[in-house]
């Protein structure tokens, strides 16, 4: 499915493609300094790198980071903003029930306020997505 989103763009195989991931420190009392999750970080490293592998064999010029914040959104909107991206793919899980909209804080509608770049979002099913 991320090989077919790439493929919209014509030139994406010229472009330099960012794989990030976010290590969530919800805590308050800890300080977010990567050098204390230092553990988390490379266990992220270790089970996205795979697909980092396969979609550079697949032609594409694709690098891995991994941050740590407080908040998933938080982090993709500090990287977004900071590196000057042109846009952003997520993909994005659909909520089950009608009242989790009321209860649920949308990761992808707060990077989409939040940055300053376009970003573009795939509904993917959670059958799919436990497979990554």
């Amino acid at each position: 499915m991320l090989i077919e989103a790439l493929n919209i763009f014509e030139s994406a195989r010229e472009m330099s493609i960012t794989l990030f991931n976010v290590v969530e420190v919800p805590s308050t009392t800890l300080p977010v300094s990567s050098s204390l999750f230092k553990r988390e970080i490379a266990y992220e490293r270790s089970r996205i790198q795979p697909l980092v592998n396969w979609i550079n064999s697949q032609n594409f010029n694709v690098t891995l980071k991994v941050s740590v914040s407080r908040s998933s959104a938080e982090g993709i909107i500090e990287e977004a903003n900071l590196e000057g991206y042109s846009f952003i793919i997520m993909m994005k899980r659909k909520l089950r029930g009608r009242f989790q909209k009321f209860f649920h804080k949308s990761i992808t509608e707060d990077v989409i306020k939040n940055t300053r770049c376009m970003v573009l979002t795939f509904l993917i099913d959670e059958k799919r997505a436990l497979r990554l």
